[in-house]
Parts: C-alpha cells; sequence; structure tokens
C-alpha cells in the first residue's frame, strides 16, 4: 500500500503541495477569461462542483500519481471560485480596502475549519473525502446571489442591470434615480491582455514591482503555514494558533490606512524581524516563543497579502483590473509552489527555513518603497492614464525645480548688485 505519510516519502508531501499550486497558477491564468466571458456566478457554480467530484475521486486515488493529478485539477478550479468570488465583492462593495481585509478574515477562519476536520479525520483520504463535501455548501449560491452588475454592463445587458439596482434600492430603502440608465450608456472596453501591463516604461516598472511583492508575500506566507508540521509540540494545536492568529487581520483595516506603500513594507519588515527571532528562540529551546512569533509573522504576512490584492486593484483601471489581479495571483502561485521545497532545508538546519523566508521578506519590503501610493487618490480610468500620470507629475516637478532655482539665482545676483 503505498504511503504519503512516512518520513522517506516527505518529497511526495511536497510535490502534492506544489502540484496544488501549479493548477492554481494555471486556473488563474485560464479560468479569468471564462470569468469575463460568462459571468462570475456561473464559473462559481461550474467550479465548486468540479471541486466536489474531483476531490471525492482524490480521495479514492490508487496510486501517489493519481492524487497528484486530481491536486492539480482541484488548484484549478479553486482558482476559479477564489478569484470569481473575489472579483465578485469587489465589484459589488464600495469599501474595496474593508472588503479585502474581511476576505482574509475569513479566510484564516476557513483554515481554523480545515485544522479541525483534519483533527477529527486524521486519516489523509477521510479528510479529503470531508473537505470535498464541504463544497457542496457553495452550489445554492448560484441560485441565492445575482449577477455581478458590473458584469452584466459590461455584455450590453443594461436592463438585467438596472433590476439589480432596482431591487438594491428597495431592500436598503432608498430612492431609486429614474435617470440612472443615461449614467450606463457608456462602458470601457477590455484593454489588451497581461503583456499590455508590460508594453510602457511607467507599466513595466508597476508591474514589475507588483508581480515581485506577489511571488515574495506567497512564498513566505505558504512557507510559514506549511512548516507547521515542523514545529515542535502538538501539530494540531500549531495549526490551530497559526489560523486563529489570521483571524485578527481585521486590524489591517486600519493599519493599511497609514498609506499603502508604508503598510505594505513595514508588513515585510515586520516579517523579516520575526524570522530572525525565531532561530534564536529555538537555539535556547524557547518552544512558547517559537509558536507566539510565528503567529505574529503570520498575521503580519497574511495581512500583507489582502494589502497586496487591494494596491493592485487601485493600481490599475476597472478596463485592465481583472487581467492585473489574475497576473499577480498567477505569479504568486509560483512562488507557492516553491515554498514546499524551502521548507526541505530543514534538514540542514532547523532554522534555515525561517533565514531563508526572513531574507526574502526584507529584499521585498525595500522593494515595496518602490510602490506609487494609491490612498486617496482616484482609479484611473485606462491604461493610458495609469501611463501618464506619474510622468506628468515628474514633468511639473521639474518645472517648479527649474523655477525655484532661477528665483535663487536672480535673488542672489540682486544681493551681489547691491
Amino acid at each position: 500500500m503505498w504511503d504519503i505519510n512516512s518520513c522517506t516519502g516527505k518529497w511526495k508531501i511536497a510535490l502534492a503541495s506544489s502540484m496544488y499550486m501549479l493548477g492554481f497558477l494555471i486556473g488563474c491564468i485560464f479560468l479569468a477569461d471564462l470569468s469575463d466571458r460568462y459571468g462570475r456566478s456561473k464559473l462559481l457554480l461550474v467550479s465548486n462542483i468540479c471541486m466536489v467530484v474531483i476531490g471525492v475521486i482524490a480521495s479514492f486515488s490508487v496510486n501517489f500519481w493519481m492524487l497528484a493529478i486530481m491536486r492539480l485539477l482541484l488548484g484549478i478550479f479553486t482558482a476559479g471560485a477564489r478569484n470569481a468570488g473575489f472579483v465578485y465583492v469587489c465589484e459589488i462593495i464600495k469599501e474595496r480596502s474593508a472588503a479585502g481585509m474581511l476576505h482574509g478574515v475569513t479566510y484564516s477562519i476557513g483554515g481554523v475549519a480545515v485544522t479541525a476536520i483534519a483533527h477529527l479525520f486524521p486519516h489523509w483520504r477521510h479528510f479529503q473525502l470531508a473537505c470535498a463535501l464541504c463544497y457542496i455548501l457553495y452550489i445554492p449560491y448560484y441560485w441565492i446571489m445575482e449577477e455581478s452588475p458590473r458584469w452584466l454592463l459590461s455584455q450590453g445587458r443594461t436592463e438585467e442591470a438596472l433590476a439589480y439596482f432596482k431591487k438594491s434600492a428597495r431592500i436598503n430603502k432608498v430612492e431609486f434615480p429614474e435617470n440612472l440608465h443615461v449614467y450606463l450608456e457608456y462602458q470601457p472596453k477590455v484593454e489588451g491582455n497581461a503583456l499590455s501591463l508590460f508594453k510602457t516604461p511607467n507599466l513595466r516598472h508597476k508591474s514589475l514591482v507588483v508581480c515581485t511583492l506577489w511571488f515574495s508575500v506567497s512564498i513566505v506566507f505558504f512557507g510559514m503555514t506549511f512548516n507547521a508540521g515542523n514545529l515542535a509540540g502538538n501539530i494540531f494545536t500549531n495549526n490551530y494558533l497559526l489560523q486563529a492568529s489570521g483571524i485578527l487581520e481585521f486590524f489591517g483595516i486600519w493599519y493599511i490606512r497609514l498609506g499603502r506603500r508604508l503598510a505594505i513594507s513595514s508588513a515585510f519588515l515586520i516579517a523579516c524581524l520575526v524570522s530572525a527571532v525565531i532561530p534564536i528562540f529555538a537555539t535556547y529551546g524557547m518552544q512558547a516563543g517559537v509558536i507566539t512569533m510565528s503567529m505574529v509573522g503570520k498575521l503580519f504576512i497574511e495581512t500583507n497579502f489582502e494589502m497586496i490584492y487591494v494596491v493592485t486593484a487601485e493600481l490599475y483601471p476597472t478596463t485592465a483590473r481583472v487581467t492585473a489581479l489574475g497576473l499577480g495571483s498567477s505569479i504568486a502561485r509560483a512562488g507557492g509552489a516553491l515554498s514546499p521545497y524551502l521548507i526541505l532545508s530543514d534538514d540542514v538546519w532547523k532554522s534555515l527555513p525561517y533565514v531563508i523566508f526572513g531574507v526574502i521578506a526584507l529584499a521585498a519590503g525595500l522593494v515595496a518603497t518602490l510602490l506609487p501610493e494609491t490612498m486617496n487618490k482616484e482609479l484611473p480610468d485606462s491604461l493610458h492614464q495609469v501611463e501618464t500620470e506619474n510622468l506628468v507629475n515628474h514633468v511639473l516637478c521639474r518645472v517648479k525645480q527649474t523655477t525655484e532655482k532661477e528665483d535663487e539665482e536672480e535673488k542672489t545676483m540682486e544681493t551681489v548688485a547691491v
């Protein structure tokens, strides 16, 4: 009977995790287009049905490679459901930053629930089957939730969007503006694809910075999560504590108001500091300190994950926002696929994974200082506006500096003349 729990099967556990991340990457690339073509709710329905079927089949895998393929497929459809759900929320809720932070809180609550399922069903087959059946709860959402009004408008289905707005006005007991249709006449078209985000210098700069942050935050976040099994003590207790720490992520609603650039950079640097302290505690056998610092590190890096979601949505216009989020999420899964192998470095030194995560967090914290500030700024309407925004500011700044320099020279000449 094949086994993935023995010490000789550590590479199998790492590969199974990487296959899931690889599937998530593929799903981000290919299913985002289906969401734009056929709607958010339809993709959510199809993805959840597929996750139930594939998850059940995975629990009956006859060998490791069958399980690995099922994990790949699960990752693909999980990406479809998660990204469609996140975009749907952003399209119907006004406070996007709060929605992004609360998205992370619910993610952590789900992590606690998954740990409880693992505690109740310790054998991986039973655990896999129980998780797969949970997706059945989401299937009725298709008949409960309305389709995204923004997507309906982008498809020219104005009457259906108006019906949604009228229903919302009635439920919220507000007056419906009868001339609303006038404001819905113009709908911007989607601008190109992911390559469009790298065509011009300013866009290329922003996109490279954003992609670096996505890649780094994913490595550190999933690395700290997967490494819970290597911490001293009871594995279930450690997982409960690490997952529960993420529930405190609601503080990110206020933390992000420090400024997007400062909040993201400082969160990376705090994660770096935590990663430096953990090996010291581990050397002196201070296991309570190791667990506490792991919780603090995971809290800040998980908060950072959601803040990077928010800043990506704010950097790019509506016409390219889904494309940018899909690109960033794809890059993140590449980092997530790499993190299980970095954890295997604990065979060299138990604390080496944290040293690696600390170096990555430090580098990302410095890169984050290159982000343009987006807090309290109007969202751009087109990629052209994103490209020219900083260039115009740069020119105006140079003109101001030149004028001030000329004024100083004139005052100096007047002084000399006197």
